[in-house]
């Protein structure tokens, strides 16, 4: 099995209203990136591919630069559920250890926080410094070991998993199949 490379951003704000919005945690693979392995008769030639196999695209970054200005409409000017500025408390952002993902991450983020005028905060956010990107704001993308993430690696061992499928293997309808 592949690894399926996911970011998780869980956004969290207590509510004490039964009928709000009380947490949210979505899911999103990466951006378009690189083909990974060559096909029979198709090279990958890294001529084509500047930044090697299996990498975000600019293509990709754009998707996700994207992704965050839709997310940013909906959870703080629509239902007022996040701030809209960076808050610690409030966002959580989770990646698999993989550069696609994790560019992924940062790029969604570039786009949630990517108005101006509405969440510039000089010296707040960002440093008042020529240096660093106009608007940038630093959020921080986690990640855990691959071999403990039950979230991002479909081949983590997962004792449950493996009885799981043990018992599954015993059925008639797998021997069936298997046949």
């Amino acid at each position: 099995m592949c690894n399926i490379q996911l970011i998780i951003i869980i956004a969290i704000l207590v509510v004490v209203a039964s009928d709000k919005l009380l947490f949210l945690q979505a899911i999103w693979r990466h951006g378009d990136r690189s083909p990974i392995k060559s096909c029979k008769g198709y090279p990958i030639r890294t001529k084509h591919w500047l930044q090697g196999k299996g990498q975000l695209t600019p293509e990709g970054m754009m998707q996700h630069v994207k992704l965050g200005k839709i997310i940013y409409k909906r959870y703080v000017n629509l239902l007022k559920f996040l701030s809209p500025y960076y808050d610690a408390r409030q966002i959580y952002v989770r990646s698999t250890n993989v550069n696609r993902t994790l560019v992924s991450a940062v790029a969604n983020f570039i786009g949630f926080y990517s108005n101006p005028s509405q969440n510039e905060r000089i010296g707040i956010d960002f440093p008042n410094i020529t240096e660093w990107p106009r608007g940038f704001v630093a959020v921080p993308v986690h990640t855990v070991p691959d071999e403990t993430d039950y979230v991002g690696n479909p081949d983590t061992n997962c004792p449950r998993q493996k009885w799981l499928s043990e018992i599954m293997h015993q059925t008639p309808e797998w021997k069936f199949l298997a046949e």
